[in-house]
């Protein structure tokens, strides 16, 4: 079964499919031992991860691309992969779309912001024209070859068109052939109400990004009685790692020692980690040919 078709029977089977965001194959892994039915690769964990730059646009389609290929090739669960703006012009765009599709990334999510883009939490974005939009729905939709590989449209418009404004280009996009929209400029529960009602099934929020913004930290059963049908957790792996890497450098600068007991109490073992890693699995392999 494709990785496309497991992504579309998780949304058909669940009410409101909970991804947590990751930033690599390990971050994702962990999204899978917890449970998740599917993993989300983010731009600006991506980002700074990886390049330790802003989400302004600044990684390549293949950098991301590689990023997707490694969570994939460990993971039994399916990936939906942040695109950004699609990494350029519309070619730029199309091209994007067939070689996320081909590597096995089950769906994509892409912006209606020019290039270069910023961050959904940063101020003075830009959006291109409502028709330009509407044409990247199109070419994606032409350009996937499997009609199970998922593609969600995102909106950046409210902080320029409005409420009704951002209504319009998600009701655009859905007719266009978008699968599913996400909003993720929400302010308050009302927001969230209205952009769920219009939308009942087809919207999907971004959760929790904002933490001084209650809008952006309800439990899942307040998004799911407004009909929201899936909640992303953009940022979450990479805030709670950069939590607990600062913590553990500091103190091991401030204390010029880590303990037994801080070790033991606050940090993962190496063991734990190479299970993970599938460490078993490939040592049997080498058992069975007797490699060295």
């Amino acid at each position: 079964m494709s990785n496309a078709r497991k992504l579309r029977e998780v949304f058909a089977q669940e009410k409101t499919v909970v991804i947590p965001g990751g930033y690599d194959a390990l971050s994702s892994l962990l999204v899978q031992k917890a449970g998740f039915s599917a993993a989300y690769l983010g731009g600006f964990s991506i980002s700074a991860s990886m390049a330790g730059y802003p989400d302004w646009g600044f990684t390549t389609m293949t950098e991301v691309l590689s990023v997707a290929v490694n969570a994939i090739n460990v993971l039994d669960i399916p990936v939906v992969c942040d695109i950004d703006q699609g990494f350029g012009a519309l070619t730029n765009f199309a091209r994007t779309i067939h070689a996320y599709e081909n590597a096995g990334v089950a769906a994509v999510h892409f912006e209606d912001q020019p290039f270069p883009k910023k961050c959904s939490q940063q101020t003075n974005r830009a959006v291109i024209p409502l028709a330009d939009a509407v044409s990247k729905v199109k070419v994606a939709v032409e350009t996937r070859s499997n009609p199970d590989f998922m593609l969600i449209a995102r909106t950046d418009s409210k902080s320029t068109e409005g409420l009704e404004g951002l209504k319009r280009r998600i009701g655009a996009y859905l007719d266009a052939g978008a699968d599913y929209c996400i909003f993720c400029e929400q302010q308050t529960e009302e927001e969230l109400r209205d952009v769920a009602d219009a939308f009942p099934g087809r919207v999907i929020a971004f959760v929790g990004d904002v933490p001084e913004n209650a809008a952006c930290c309800l439990p899942v059963s307040a998004y799911e009685a407004m009909g929201y049908k899936a909640l992303v957790y953009c940022a979450l792996g990479l805030s709670a790692a950069y939590r607990g890497m600062e913590n553990s450098f500091g103190k091991l600068r401030c204390q010029r020692h880590i303990s037994s007991d801080d070790l033991v109490e606050n940090n993962t073992p190496l063991g734990e980690i190479q299970s993970l890693a599938k460490i078993q699995q490939w040592q049997t392999l080498r058992d069975r040919f007797n490699m060295l």
